[in-house]
Formats: C-alpha cells, sequence, structure tokens
C-alpha cells in the first residue's frame, strides 16, 4: 500500500445517521413537489374562472345593467328572455325547412234542432198513432198533438222499409201501462171510440 493512501472507515452508527438523512431529504423533496403542484392547480383554476367571466355574453351584461337601472328607478325587474336560436325564429330559412304547425280551426258547432229525434232502439214504450209517406203530413200531426201536451216525435224511414215511411209516435214511457194511459187519452182526444193506435217498445 502506498504511504500517502488512507482508508476511510465508518462506524455503524455513522451509516445508519447518513441513510436517515437521505430518507429524509427524499420525503422533503417530495413534500415539496406536492406544494408545488397544488398551487398550479389552484392558479390554473383562478385563470379559467377568469376567462368564463371575460367570455360572459355582451347581451346578458347589458340585461344586467338594464335590471340595475330599472331597479334604481323604482320600476319592476323584466322577466329574462332566453335567446331564440334561428331555427326558433318563424319565418327564417334553414337547411332542413321544418313543418309550421297551424292552430287547428275548430268546426262551426252545429244548430241543435228544435227537438232531438230518438233512435228506433229508444228505451221505452211508445204509442205510434200514424205512418206517412209524406213528411209534412206527419209534422203537421205531431205539431198538433204537442199543443195537446203530448210527447211527440216523428221517425225518419228505417233501412229496412220497403218505401218511405215518416212515423208519429207519441212517448216514451217506462212502462207499457203508462202507454196504454196515454193510448186512452189520445183516443178521448180525437174524440174516437176506437182507433188504430197501436204500442212499439223502443
Amino acid at each position: 500500500m502506498a504511504k500517502g493512501a488512507r482508508e476511510l472507515q465508518f462506524a455503524t452508527h455513522q451509516l445508519v445517521v447518513v441513510f436517515l438523512g437521505l430518507i429524509a431529504l427524499c420525503v422533503f423533496v417530495f413534500l415539496l413537489g406536492i406544494s408545488m403542484g397544488s398551487k398550479r392547480a389552484s392558479l390554473a383554476a383562478k385563470a379559467g374562472e377568469k376567462a368564463s367571466r371575460a367570455e360572459t355574453p355582451a347581451s346578458s351584461i347589458q340585461a344586467e345593467l338594464d335590471a340595475q337601472a330599472l331597479q334604481a328607478a323604482g320600476g319592476p325587474l323584466p322577466e329574462p328572455v332566453a335567446p331564440k336560436s334561428q331555427a326558433d325564429t318563424p319565418g327564417t330559412k334553414t337547411g332542413a325547412s321544418s313543418p309550421v304547425t297551424k292552430p287547428a280551426v275548430k268546426p262551426p258547432a252545429e244548430k241543435p234542432e228544435a227537438k232531438a229525434k230518438p233512435a228506433a232502439s229508444a228505451a221505452g214504450w211508445f204509442v205510434q198513432v200514424s205512418a206517412s209517406d209524406e213528411k209534412p203530413a206527419a209534422e203537421t200531426l205531431a205539431r198538433k198533438l204537442e199543443k195537446e201536451g203530448f210527447p211527440v216525435v216523428v221517425m225518419d224511414p228505417l233501412a229496412k222499409d220497403k218505401k218511405i215511411v215518416y212515423r208519429v209516435r207519441v212517448g216514451p214511457y217506462e212502462s207499457k201501462a203508462k202507454a196504454e194511459e196515454a193510448k186512452a187519452k189520445l183516443a178521448e182526444a180525437a174524440k174516437k171510440k176506437t182507433v188504430d193506435y197501436f204500442l212499439v217498445k223502443g
């Protein structure tokens, strides 16, 4: 061995101290990196908020200014109006023409007839007093019986009729007995002992 050379020797406790010092240095560097990263993230978030504020449309800023002016003057605040897109504006042409829905037009209401005619299958009992092939004659008889206080209907010709027949019937009545009473009253009104009236169940 050369005379000037010296051999470095470390005790065990010295090696442990050096090892622990290296570990502490690594932990410090790690924590420093985490803190720097969090600071950068917060700065980036603040920069994003400033950019979004800068990108606020002039229309909303003008609306806020108008609202503040109205509030200062003591007037009512206007309701916020959602901006309409070009597609929502009527009369504007877009690439695909959207069909314009027109409000439904209600048909004129039909005038109710002077007296509704019950169907041939109406419930109850009727007294048939006449059957004529002329509608004016049937209606004349019906008006005469109505003046005498009887409920009268003029039945239109049925689909099964071989010829046109307008039937004049009195009723309807809830029971056959009441229809019989009405038939007797009709005979008295006609001043006849026997009549060719007959009962019909609706």
